[in-house]
C-alpha cells in the first residue's frame, strides 16, 4: 500500500467519509501525516477561495462544559491542551448533522452531531457515536474545513 503516490491518496481523501478518514489516519505515521496535510490544504483552499464555512462543509471544534459548572475567567484563558478535563470542560471534534432552534430556550440552537475525536467502544470495536447539545451560536473560528 506504500507504493501508492501521495498525490493520489490526497485525491482519494476528498471522497472519504469521516469514518474512513479516521481509519486511514490510524494506519501508520505516514498516513497520519497525509491526513494532517489534507486538512492543512483544505484550510488554505477555503482561505484562497473565500468560501463560507458552514456546518455542512466543515467539522466543528466543540468545547463542552461539565454539567452544573461554568468556567471562570481564568479557566477560559488556560491552554486547552493541558489537563483540561479536571477544569470542567472537554474539547471534541464533531460532525454536525442537524441545527435547529432549541425548544426550551429561544436564544439557543440545538445541534445534533457525531463525536469523532473521542470514539466510544462497543465490545472490542471503536466507533463514533451521536450526541446533542444546546449552544448560543456556532463560532466561525471553531470550524475545521473538511468537505
Amino acid at each position: 500500500m506504500n507504493n501508492i503516490p501521495d498525490e493520489l491518496v490526497m485525491e482519494v481523501m476528498k471522497f472519504c467519509k469521516i469514518k474512513n478518514f479516521i481509519n486511514l489516519s490510524l494506519l501508520n505515521k505516514h498516513y497520519l501525516k497525509l491526513c494532517q496535510d489534507y486538512l492543512r490544504v483544505k484550510k488554505n483552499i477555503f482561505e484562497l477561495e473565500n468560501r463560507e464555512k458552514t456546518y455542512k462543509n466543515c467539522l466543528y471544534k466543540l468545547k463542552k462544559y461539565k454539567i452544573g459548572r461554568k468556567p471562570t475567567e481564568q479557566e477560559e484563558l488556560w491552554d486547552i491542551n493541558r489537563e483540561h478535563k479536571r477544569y470542567g470542560f472537554t474539547e471534541y471534534i464533531i460532525r454536525i448533522v442537524k441545527v435547529e432552534p432549541f425548544s426550551r430556550n429561544a436564544n439557543k440552537l440545538k445541534i445534533t452531531y457525531w463525536v469523532i475525536s473521542n470514539m466510544g467502544s462497543t465490545g472490542k470495536c471503536l466507533c463514533v457515536y451521536p450526541d446533542w447539545t444546546a449552544v448560543h451560536k456556532l463560532k466561525e473560528e471553531n470550524f475545521i474545513p473538511f468537505y
